[in-house]
């Protein structure tokens, strides 16, 4: 997906993600409607937006990458992981209660006009601006200028990847757990799991 995210327009790739997942979300509550088979709905749903999440997360670095200024890209990426993190928090906490008051069809459904909102904003962005072409000249290149120091020979993708991915198993499997500890262990009802993962987080 990383490859892929590189060699297409990375607005429009994040926006046909989101509108998949959009659909994806819409189709559960739909599925359960008509009377289908909750756990297989379930899970094919889940798998539609691991897969499309899979897709957006590198298309959006690189856009981000593409449209933020280098020197800027440290104060931005602080205050979109502290956004981003708040709004996890902030969902995690509110999406039990929600649960409880409204039952879960109509959260399947906010939860896909959500995808719909980012596919909107991201489209606004609008198109790549053209790049202006600047001359460095002699005078001003210096020899520890960073781009154009060669890169490492032995870069460690392969572990990077394996801590990404042992990072990610390790929250997915830590929520099943707690799921399955607050509503079969503690016979609590699904508000406890928000609060819980909130406070976790």
């Amino acid at each position: 997906f990383g490859k892929l995210a590189d060699r297409v327009d990375r607005r429009m790739l994040c926006v046909t993600a989101d509108l998949v997942s959009a659909v994806s979300a819409f189709a559960l509550p739909i599925w359960l409607w008509i009377g289908g088979p909750t756990d297989i709905g379930s899970y094919i749903a889940n798998f539609m937006l691991a897969a499309t999440t899979a897709l957006f997360m590198p298309a959006s670095n690189a856009l981000v990458k593409e449209r933020v200024l280098d020197e800027r890209l440290g104060k931005f990426n602080a205050h979109f992981e502290m956004a981003t993190n708040t709004g996890m928090l902030l969902a995690s906490s509110l999406a039990g209660f929600l649960v409880i008051w409204f039952g879960p069809t109509p959260l399947f459904i906010f939860n896909s006009l959500t995808f719909v909102a980012s596919a909107i904003l991201t489209y606004l962005i609008g198109r790549k601006p053209a790049k202006s072409a600047v001359v460095q000249t002699e005078e001003e290149a210096t020899p520890a200028d960073v781009s154009t120091a060669p890169a490492p020979v032995h870069q460690p993708i392969k572990r990077l990847v394996l801590l990404y991915s042992n990072g990610n198993i390790g929250l997915m499997v830590a929520n099943v757990i707690l799921t399955a500890l607050v509503l079969h262990t503690f016979n609590q009802g699904a508000w406890l799991i928000g609060v819980v993962d909130a406070l976790a987080g």
